[in-house]
């Protein structure tokens, strides 16, 4: 399988980005390979019970400069690498939708990730929902799962 478009799915945590390092070692070579790194805010549904719309607001501005951040420090890891990058935050009505639905539209030929990839605080998804799997599930493209786990290989 060649591989040339890469779509790195981050939180932005230790594990995302010891994983990081493993997918850059392990294309380092490939002088075609280039890699999107992507942090999904999912829609938060409007509820009865929602805040008010300024507070709401204020809360998704945060999660996006989360995110924000979670996309420049994993995009480090492939500069520091030599690696061709791009970056951005996706939005759909859940974070793995949003990362698959992503990575088809990018046409993109695979979608790495670190085994242990969480939801955004603030997503309305339990907090031991594991985003990996619930990539796993709705991708039409295939996904690398890398250990976040151990040393990294830089």
């Amino acid at each position: 399988m060649y591989v040339r478009r890469i779509r790195f799915a981050t939180d932005g945590s230790p594990a995302a980005l010891r994983a990081a390092e493993r997918l850059a070692h392990m294309v380092r070579n490939n002088q075609e390979t280039s890699v999107t790194v992507v942090a999904a805010l999912p829609q938060r549904p409007i509820l009865p019970s929602s805040p008010p719309p300024e507070l709401e607001a204020e809360r998704e501005m945060g999660l996006r400069r989360e995110a924000e951040r979670a996309v420049a420090r994993t995009a480090q890891v492939f500069a520091s690498w030599g690696l061709p990058w791009s970056g951005k935050v996706v939005d759909g009505d859940c974070a793995c939708t949003a990362i698959a639905r992503a990575a088809e539209e990018d046409l993109s030929d695979l979608i790495a990730m670190s085994c242990v990839e969480r939801v955004f605080d603030g997503s309305g998804l339990p907090k031991d929902v594991n985003l990996t799997d619930e990539v796993m599930r709705r991708a039409s493209v295939p996904v690398l799962v890398l250990p976040g786990e151990g040393a990294a290989a830089h």
